[in-house]
C-alpha cells in the first residue's frame, strides 16, 4: 500500500509540475495610442442660398435640428433635410416668441429658429435648337 501511495505521489508532483512549466508565447505589448480617428460625418450645407434643386436632393445633413423644415422641405429620420418639390432654395430665421423669464436667466438661448423652404420657380421658356429654327424661319 506504500508504495502505491508513493508511486500516486511521484506521479502527480510530475503533472503538476507538467501543468505548471511556462511555455512560450508573446508578451503583452502594452496598448497603442492609434486607431481611434474615424472618418468625418460629411455634415453641413449641401444647397446655398438661392440654388435650384429638384425633388429628393438633399440641402442639409446635421445632427439635431440646427436647420428646421419650411415650406416644400422634409425632414428624415436622422435629421436630413431634403427638397420636396423643384425650386429654388430660400434660408431664413424666424423670431421666436418671448418666453416668460426664468428666474436668474437674464438672456433667452436662442431667440430665433433657422428654417429652410424651398420657393417653387416658374418655369421659364427655355431656347432650344429646335425653337430656334422655327423662329428664323419664320
Amino acid at each position: 500500500m506504500a508504495a502505491l501511495l508513493a508511486r500516486w505521489c511521484l506521479y502527480s508532483s510530475a503533472v503538476y509540475k507538467q501543468d505548471c512549466v511556462r511555455w512560450a508565447s508573446k508578451k503583452a505589448g502594452g496598448s497603442t495610442r492609434n486607431g481611434r480617428k474615424t472618418a468625418g460625418r460629411r455634415l453641413g450645407l449641401k444647397c446655398g442660398d438661392g440654388e435650384t434643386v429638384r425633388a429628393g436632393n438633399i440641402i442639409v445633413r446635421q445632427r439635431g435640428t440646427r436647420f428646421h423644415p419650411g415650406t416644400n422641405v422634409g425632414m428624415g429620420r436622422d435629421h436630413t433635410l431634403f427638397a420636396l418639390s423643384e425650386g429654388c432654395v430660400q434660408y431664413s430665421r424666424v423670431a421666436r416668441k418671448p418666453l416668460p423669464p426664468v428666474k436668474g436667466q437674464k438672456w433667452i438661448k436662442k431667440p430665433w429658429r433657422k428654417f429652410v423652404n424651398v420657393v417653387a420657380t416658374t418655369k421659364t421658356h427655355q431656347l432650344t435648337l429646335t425653337s430656334i429654327v422655327q423662329h428664323s424661319a419664320l
